[in-house]
């Protein structure tokens, strides 16, 4: 059994739950407090002359006190960083579920708060934990465990382990009568907590603070980011070099403007796997600059014998121009498009060029080759975590209107000697009549699809986690197990393009790429991470797109060992 318990700030789970975690101790749970901030915005900071930073490194101090004299010596803190008066509901959905499968069946979540407290962090973190669905015991009440059916105690409280926690709070003198006791007391259940340690009596503090604090400087959590996305893909493919024994070959460069949504990017990582090779980006109207210099120097000023440079996409995506001034500025590299009249055809194409390379268009011998993902090409959301599996599991990558299979598509589930389709998205973007039509052409269909984006992603991640069939009659998963891997990757899930371009180095590493809200982990990626081993996330994008502080709090809870 596990009790976690979350404190909004410094002291709350002493005044709060005094009497349930010493209860909880006695009974063996395994007791881990989440502290959600660091409570650097205390009233008593500035009366003091203390920066936030140096009421932070106090209140934390004695916390850890506090709670080594209520949970016991080695119990667990969890320290999420939120900035003190800041805190979104939001925030905490998704962090809950991972601790929620990280601790096991029976966990209980306690909060030192409630939903109807005058302080808007208290406010927040209960609505958060009603909100994720754990089994949540709000503050100031005694557990279940505590008191019977009829309110008659059954484990005792402790008023001395109480009274050393509140007592490890004496620097900014909170010396008070913990509510829980107050409420034992008041029904006969508990000794007399000492009200006034010898000295003045405590400052009042605020109990609704103005703005949020700046937020408390944490440990700079690792991440992948350029000023942009041209930078951004530039550091990965940078990264994906770096993994690899021996020079690049090969390069991909696909269009990663808003306007085109990545999708030729997505119907490249089946290429990309198929050579090895890294993923560039460029956009229609120039050539990055982050860009050019990355492709001279992955290839190097003496490139390999075959060095290729595989644009991928017709002229509306990457013009001629940006050809040829390719081929002037990579000399010993040949640049070759691949691509086709509209979207369709260019994953057509890239399709069927990645299947010639692995002579898996009807080989018998290639697990996945006759296995091919369909995303739509209009609203390709649905695909965020596609490229990372299409690269590893070898999986081609096409694309569909919602209402119609494209002609060009169709041909090359035929070239490809395709036997089944998984299909990406619900009907708003893949209707029925899509999956109808391909079960009338013989093709075994299944449909991976959530309430959102995000929990599309979750369950393609399951789906190619799970173990691989080799029959022709059945559809198994891809076999990657990617929730046994230790470390991860968090992307932004509001644009498709960080994440294509970080499918290569997800896909290469089987490492799980987990697509977010920009400042909050999502239901659907926290109950992922939960299930996983994932033990640390690096993140993809720059702060703009991936909160610094969310890195801090998700590997704040990646930290809890899983509970078996």
């Amino acid at each position: 059994m596990t009790t976690v318990v979350y404190a909004p700030h410094p002291d709350d789970e002493v005044l709060r739950l005094c009497a349930l975690v010493p209860a909880a101790r006695r009974r063996g749970d395994r007791l881990v407090l989440v502290a959600v901030t660091d409570g650097e915005a205390s009233g008593l900071g500035p009366a003091r002359g203390m920066t936030p930073e140096q009421v932070a490194a106090v209140r934390t101090g004695e916390q850890d006190a506090a709670w080594a004299a209520l949970a016991g010596p080695g119990a667990v803190v969890v320290r999420l960083r939120m900035p003190d008066g800041g805190v979104r509901a939001a925030s905490l959905v998704g962090l809950a579920l991972v601790l929620d499968a990280r601790c096991g069946p029976g966990t209980t979540h306690s909060a030192a708060c409630h939903a109807s407290d005058s302080h808007r962090d208290h406010v927040a973190v209960a609505t958060g934990l009603a909100a994720s669905g754990v089994a949540v015991l709000t503050g100031a009440r005694p557990a279940p465990e505590v008191l019977d059916g009829s309110g008659v105690l059954v484990l005792q409280a402790d008023p001395g382990a109480a009274r050393r926690a509140d007592e490890a709070y004496a620097p900014f003198g909170h010396a008070s009568v913990p509510t829980e006791f107050a409420a034992l007391r008041a029904a006969g259940h508990a000794s007399r907590v000492t009200e006034d340690r010898a000295g003045a009596p405590p400052e009042p503090l605020p109990s609704q603070p103005g703005p949020a604090a700046r937020p408390v400087a944490a440990p700079a959590q690792p991440r992948i980011a350029g000023r942009d996305r041209w930078e951004t893909a530039a550091l990965l493919a940078r990264a994906v070099a770096a993994e690899r024994t021996g020079r690049v070959r090969h390069v991909l460069l696909a269009n990663g403007d808003a306007e085109r949504a990545g999708v030729d990017a997505l119907s490249a990582s089946y290429l990309a796997g198929a050579l090895d090779a890294p993923v560039l980006l460029t956009a229609a109207a120039q050539l990055p600059a982050s860009t050019l210099a990355s492709a001279r120097e992955l290839f190097g000023p003496a490139p390999v014998g075959g060095a290729t440079l595989h644009v991928i996409g017709g002229p509306p995506a990457v013009p001629a121009a940006q050809l040829r001034a390719l081929e002037e500025a990579l000399p010993g590299v040949a640049v070759v498009r691949i691509g086709g009249a509209d979207r369709y055809e260019t994953a057509r194409a890239v399709a069927l060029a990645g299947a010639r390379l692995r002579g898996a268009a009807t080989g018998p011998d290639a697990r996945f080759a006759r296995t091919v993902l369909l995303a739509s090409g209009t609203s390709p959301a649905d695909a965020l975590v596609a490229g990372q599996v299409a690269f590893a599991a070898d999986l081609p990558v096409l694309l569909t209107t919602a209402a119609a299979l494209p002609g060009a598509t169709a041909a090359a589930l035929r070239q490809l000697g395709a036997s089944h389709v998984v299909v990406l998205g619900g009907p708003a973007v893949v209707s029925d009549a899509v999956l109808a039509a391909l079960g009338a052409d013989g093709y075994g269909v299944r449909r991976v699809a959530g309430a959102d984006r995000y929990e599309t992603a979750a369950a393609l991640l399951a789906w190619a986690s799970a173990p691989a069939s080799r029959s022709s009659a059945a559809l198994g998963g891809a076999g990657l197990d990617l929730g046994s891997a230790p470390a991860g990757y968090l992307v932004s899930g509001a644009s498709l393009v960080d994440a294509v371009a970080a499918a290569p180095l997800a896909g290469r590493s089987r490492r799980p790429l987990l697509p977010t809200p920009p400042g909050e982990l999502h239901p659907a990626s926290g109950r992922w991470l939960g299930a996983s081993r994932v033990a640390s996330v690096t993140g993809i994008g720059s702060p703009g797109v991936l909160a610094e502080e969310l890195l801090v709090a998700v590997d704040a809870v990646l930290g809890v060992s899983p509970q078996t």
